[in-house]
């Protein structure tokens, strides 16, 4: 059964049976596949947006990244959103994880890019985005989720995993 449905997300209650053959209702917000890319100025300096978020009432540093639509791939998404909340384009862009931000209570399935060899393009923000672009270097970004000063969640993990290896 749908309890809610909305443009980017429903709620859907339904009976399902567990591993252990037991049943129960359990309600989940079921929501289209999102992208989250880590853009390189250079080996030492990342892209991040400052974004104003209405959920939280507050400007947060997060990733670029969006939901990818029926009509596109994520690898389409993540390039789309490159250019449409930060104006740059990448030469090279590569999947890098595959991430379930909130698998208790939502099936969305976050696709984590690297987007390397940029170049300057024009920026094109939906309505109601509020996005400011900061260079900021890598190693400061990773100290800035350790600490909490990056508070997204999908960035937070994107970073640590950018600080354990991955590239």
């Amino acid at each position: 059964m749908i309890a809610f449905k909305s443009k980017k997300f429903r709620v859907k209650v339904e009976r399902v049976r567990l591993p252990d053959g037991d049943s129960v209702d359990f309600a989940m917000v079921e929501r289209r596949p999102g992208t989250s890319i880590i853009p390189f100025i250079d080996s030492d300096t990342i892209l991040l947006a400052y974004q104003y978020r209405p959920a939280v009432g507050r400007w947060i540093l997060n990733l670029a990244g969006g939901t990818v639509e029926e009509s596109e791939t994520p690898m389409q998404n993540a390039v789309k959103e490159l250019e449409e909340e930060l104006g740059y384009r990448a030469r090279r862009m590569r999947l890098v994880a595959k991430l379930y931000p909130a698998p208790y209570m939502c099936n969305q399935t976050e696709y984590i890019f690297v987007a390397t060899g940029l170049v300057k393009a024009k920026r094109h923000l939906e309505r109601g985005e509020q996005i400011r672009t900061r260079r900021i270097r890598v190693r400061d970004a990773i100290r800035m989720a350790r600490t909490g000063r990056i508070s997204d969640a999908i960035t937070a993990a994107a970073l640590m995993m950018l600080e354990h290896g991955l590239k």
